[in-house]
């Protein structure tokens, strides 16, 4: 994230989106250049961002990466 501040309205936004997908059981997709997400975030928005993502299954797309070209 830019700085902290961008990196508590985006938690702010997103934690509420990720819950309400978990609780009614529907799909989730999240697309980051970083495989750990909750990285980005601090203080009590890390700890709920980090408790939800253990109840997700991760499935990595394969294919080639094509950063940095």
């Amino acid at each position: 994230m830019g700085s902290e501040n961008a990196a508590d309205l985006f938690g702010r936004i997103i934690e509420p989106v990720i819950r309400a997908r978990i609780q009614n059981r529907l799909p989730l997709i999240l697309c980051t250049n970083d495989i750990d997400l909750t990285r980005s975030f601090s203080g009590s928005l890390q700890i709920s961002i980090q408790s939800l993502m253990k109840m997700i299954t991760f499935v990595p797309v394969p294919g080639k990466d094509h950063r940095g070209q």
